[in-house]
């Protein structure tokens, strides 16, 4: 009888040795290299970096995934040594980075919406998909290839990660969301710059009446435009003003009712998504918390930057928030760091960059918070505001407790003011003498300084220290300039009025309408708030005082009334004309009827959306007490010894 070869065939159960499980671990962190990039190129991957500074930002994954997978196979197999054998490994180097695929897909989706996906965000994961099944399926290469290739690929790995976080440290470039748009702009299309002034009440400025403060280059604009006398805020808070400015609906419409906790509902059209489809390039560059690309902002925005961080750290984390893995990773690694709000100068360097590289007509939105508390302004423009607090008006309405607050307030509108020049030279190297720009400025919400109680906040106000807000609109070439109008208007005629600019159709559902008819002396004719405007403080963290002091109200020209939403028999009644000091609504019940009649019937004729609540993480709650919302205090429902409180 002749023996049995000891050469055969191994059984089945052999168990893998380290090293061929570190071959598969590699080759599985290869494939999910190779989906997480898939996936999210066309999220936010692309032009992220130029040229050779995106390719090394593409090896980071491609060289540290392959290492961290190397290491955990090799592990696995000298640590578990009753693995089920080989076949057992290759299920798991493929399941692990199909299953992150699926993760992923609900990220991307989430993030952008099924109705938003183009054409390429299909192919780019498709093509990962490939790559990574073709890599998990083809023959191992000989074994004695294997210790070297692995070696060699966690060092190059390890180098080209260290490559692309000192090339990221080095440079400025912001996020990109999506490609070029998928049509030419019309011939002659203007850019349409959208500035919004984080806190900013209209009465401290001189164009509304105001002294105690200098703006020149606000006054420069006015005068070649059209100033707008009753801008009205529809919220007293940043997020949801903001998102009325970009789809031209209420916060009850486009969902996004309180900072951070509450986003844009993802069917409501934005300005930015026109603005695409007519061919223009869209940016945004944002300097505060609340307005997160995450909260629904970053929608048909080409380049969405709101990176908050300047410090080491925050840039390494900004480098990495785009993929989950790496992300998750060294937000572990650097403990969770995270910004709140950048200074206006680094909007306007970054604006600037962006729109000296962009070669078709542009839709660009500059967000800056430098007016927003801490009132603490740099010595030398505290300086300034002393030199002109002789006569300031309008004066605190709390002068004990708020009025250094508010001459610090003052300078730091002047910081404003001053980067409001800088942009616009910026502007002018594009297109001299803005012939072909035309520009909006406007603010969120303004604060109050003892107004109702409330010292050195905004959130809890629907008073007109925090609903009336600047307004400015100059048209290419100042069209029309040095008109003023004090028609009633809101900012849901934001969206309209930007879109009738370029010409272009409006984001569907529009609430408000365009105000190119106040150019020609033509009064607005409205389908919705012909009577007046709706008007909410809804911010969430208002439940948690005393009492519920959430409210809705109705702005006229000559009357304001709100109620409060946990009390609806509690409510207010102001004639405007008298101020806002003496309550009328007992004193005039009749009044009060007609205007809470009306609000609830404005109320019922408004679409809702559903309201998305988000459960708001450890990084959140920090940014919230950054930015002075985890205490909103002042004010008629708030303990009476409340000495201040600032919020965002």
């Amino acid at each position: 009888m002749i023996a049995a070869s000891p050469t055969g065939p191994a059984p089945a159960t052999a168990k893998p040795s380290a090293l061929g499980a570190a071959a598969l671990g590699a080759r599985s962190g290869l494939g999910l290299a190779l989906i997480e990039i898939g996936v999210l190129f066309p999220l936010q991957y692309a032009g992220l970096l130029p040229g050779l500074q995106r390719l090394l930002f593409f090896l980071v994954p491609l060289g540290l995934y392959p290492a961290v997978g190397a290491a955990a196979g090799g592990s696995l197999a000298l640590l578990a040594r009753r693995l089920p054998g080989l076949p057992w490994l290759r299920f798991l180097a493929a399941a692990v980075p199909l299953t992150w695929l699926v993760a992923q897909g609900g990220f991307f989706v989430g993030r952008r919406g099924l109705s938003r996906l183009d054409g390429a965000d299909l192919v780019y994961p498709a093509a990962g998909i490939l790559l990574a099944a073709a890599l998990l399926l083809v023959r191992p290469l000989q074994r004695a290839a294997w210790p070297r290739r692995l070696v060699g690929g966690a060092l190059a790995g390890l180098v080209a990660m260290l490559v692309v976080v000192a090339v990221f440290l080095a440079g400025t470039a912001s996020a990109v969301l999506l490609g070029p748009p998928p049509v030419p702009a019309r011939a002659g299309s203007p850019d349409v710059v959208l500035i919004t002034w984080d806190t900013v009440r209209a009465d401290v400025l001189s164009i509304h009446g105001g002294a105690g403060i200098a703006t020149p280059n606000l006054d420069r604009l006015a005068a070649e435009a059209l100033v707008l006398e009753q801008m009205i805020a529809v919220a007293p808070i940043t997020g949801p003003s903001h998102a009325s400015l970009l789809t031209g609906q209420m916060p009850p419409s486009h969902g996004l009712r309180s900072n951070i906790d509450t986003v844009i509902d993802a069917g409501i059209p934005s300005l930015a998504e026109s603005f695409r489809a007519a061919g223009y390039d869209t940016a945004a560059f944002v300097s505060a918390y609340p307005l997160r690309g995450r909260f629904g902002f970053d929608r048909g925005f080409r380049t969405y930057d709101d990176r908050f961080g300047t410090a080491f750290e925050a840039r390494v984390a900004d480098l990495v928030a785009a993929a989950p893995v790496m992300g998750r990773f060294f937000r572990v690694l650097l403990g969770g760091v995270e910004r709140t709000r950048i200074p206006g100068a680094v909007v306007v360097e970054r604006a600037g960059d962006w729109l000296r590289r962009s070669d078709r007509p542009v839709f660009l939105w500059l967000h800056f918070f430098d007016a927003h508390g801490p009132f603490d302004p740099a010595p030398e423009w505290r300086e300034k505001a002393a030199q002109l607090a002789a006569g300031a008006t309008p004066p605190p309405a709390d002068p004990e407790r708020s009025g250094v607050a508010m001459q610090g307030y003052r300078a730091q509108i002047m910081v404003l003011d001053e980067l409001l020049g800088d942009f616009r030279a910026v502007l002018e190297e594009r297109d001299p003498g803005l012939a072909r720009t035309a520009v909006l400025l406007t603010a969120d919400h303004g604060e109050c300084f003892g107004e109702g109680g409330y010292i050195t906040t905004h959130a809890p106000s629907l008073l007109d220290a925090t609903q009336h807000v600047p307004a400015v609109l100059r048209l290419p070439g100042a069209r029309g300039g040095g008109l003023r109008s004090a028609e009633l208007a809101s900012q849901v005629d934001v969206a309209a009025t930007l879109a009738a600019i370029a010409q272009i159709a409006p984001p569907a559902g529009q609430q408000g309408t365009s105000l190119l008819p106040l150019f020609e002396g033509r009064t607005l004719q409205r389908e919705r708030f012909a009577d007046g405007f709706y008007i909410e403080a809804y911010l969430s963290r208002l439940k948690k005082l005393r009492s519920d002091d959430r409210k809705i109200g109705l702005r006229t020209a000559e009357w304001k009334y709100w109620q409060w939403a946990g009390e609806p028999g509690r409510e207010r009644l102001f004639r405007l004309a008298d101020g806002e000091v003496h309550d009328l609504a007992a004193e005039l019940p009749a009044k009060a009827a007609e205007l809470r009649a009306q609000l609830g019937h404005l109320l019922a004729d408004l679409p809702r959306a559903q309201e998305r609540y988000l459960a708001t993480s450890g990084g959140d709650e920090a940014a919230l007490q950054e930015l002075g919302y985890a205490e909103i205090q002042g004010g008629e429902s708030a303990p009476k010894d409340a000495e201040k409180s600032t919020d965002g």
